[in-house]
């Protein structure tokens, strides 16, 4: 909302203490999350982003079990639960109607 550049540390480090974290704290902790498992991570995610076609975070998508990738539309869905909860059963029965 406010126009922040939320991937700069220093930004998000105001941010915490701003909320009343330490900021020592929140620092410390920061640099231990931003390690190599959470960059090897990050490739993975963006690695799977591209292969189904995805357009950011979050992008859901269901693996059949031949390998097809069907990318799940959340967009519409947006804080509507019951509407996601139907499409994500209708996408996994056609899903099911299709292997039989």
């Amino acid at each position: 909302m406010e126009g922040r550049r939320i991937a700069d540390v220093d930004v998000l480090q105001a941010m915490a203490v701003d909320i009343g974290l330490d900021g020592a704290a929140f620092d410390a902790e920061y640099r231990c999350q931003a390690g190599p498992a959470t960059q090897a991570h990050i490739a993975d995610s963006r690695a799977w982003l591209a292969r189904v076609g995805g357009q950011g975070f979050p992008t859901f998508a269901l693996e059949q079990t031949d390998g097809r990738i069907t990318l799940l539309d959340i967009g519409r869905h947006s804080g509507q639960p019951q509407a996601w909860r139907n499409a994500l059963v209708t996408a996994l029965s056609h899903s099911e109607g299709e292997q039989a």
